[in-house]
């Protein structure tokens, strides 16, 4: 913590936060904030865990087309 913050800047802080945001939006604000904190400290670390794996488009096989497009696309002979 750095040496210029003492309790009453830290209080004064308080009040502040307490006059712009209100005592029943404060708790979502730090959430929030505490969130933005880790998220950036892991893409720092160049880790994205959350990230989802999109599947190559050439690795599509019937099996995962959905049985309604799958049933049309067979009971509909090409002209």
């Amino acid at each position: 913590m750095p040496s210029f913050l003492g309790l009453p800047e830290l209080g004064l802080l308080l009040v502040i936060l307490l006059l712009l945001f209100g005592p029943g939006k404060l708790p979502q604000v730090a959430k929030s904030i505490g969130e933005s904190i880790q998220q950036f400290k892991k893409s720092a670390s160049g880790s994205n865990a959350k990230e989802p794996k999109t599947p190559s488009t050439e690795a599509v096989t019937t099996a995962e087309v959905p049985s309604t497009i799958h049933a049309e696309a067979t009971t509909h002979p090409a002209p």
